[in-house]
């Protein structure tokens, strides 16, 4: 199981006045004070990456492949119950593919490119999609990773459980 680990900490510096004869000597007494907090989480979303690389000779012939290709990408999710809504997807890469023989330059044709991004709630809907795409050609499949979903508010939680374990130090010091 992949954790993640938010750490909180918070330090007080607690400044004792002390006695009247201690309030003309240049230093005043002070206690640093610190509280800290460490929590791990499982990792509950999932993020799979994937690319297409498409080659044709002509810029029709990449486009009417890539459409193809991303029209079967999206039935794919679907089946795992990912909306295409939930699949992010980049501006497509077109560049042209140049062939160098004996100094002359001719065009061979056209590579188009495009990444993709699905967050799923599951690492068994993770290992499947990654299963349903390699039977899939010109698919390339990037390590999933494996994050903790509403990351802020969990570090807010943290940070605010580092806060308490601090006014309770300064508290007993101050005591």
């Amino acid at each position: 199981m992949k954790f993640g680990m938010i750490s909180g900490i918070v330090f007080w510096a607690l400044v004792f006045t002390g006695c009247d004869c201690c309030k003309n000597t240049p230093e005043v007494p002070k206690v640093d004070v610190s509280g800290s907090k460490s929590q791990k989480y499982a990792a509950n979303q999932f993020v799979s990456t994937f690319s297409l690389e498409l080659r044709d000779a002509s810029k029709d012939g990449v486009y009417k492949k890539l459409t193809e290709r991303r029209q079967r990408i999206f039935e794919v999710t679907r089946s795992i119950d990912v909306d295409e809504s939930g699949v992010e997807q980049n501006s497509v890469s077109l560049t042209k593919e140049w062939s160098y023989d004996h100094g002359d330059r001719r065009l061979v044709g056209y590579v188009a490119r495009q990444e993709f991004s699905v967050k799923l709630d599951s690492r068994k809907d993770a290992a499947m999609l990654t299963q349903l795409l390699s039977t899939e050609p010109d698919v390339e499949i990037y390590p999933t990773s494996a994050t903790v979903k509403n990351l802020d508010s969990l570090q807010g939680v943290v940070i605010e459980a580092a806060v308490k374990n601090g006014l309770a130090k300064a508290s007993h010091c101050a005591a």
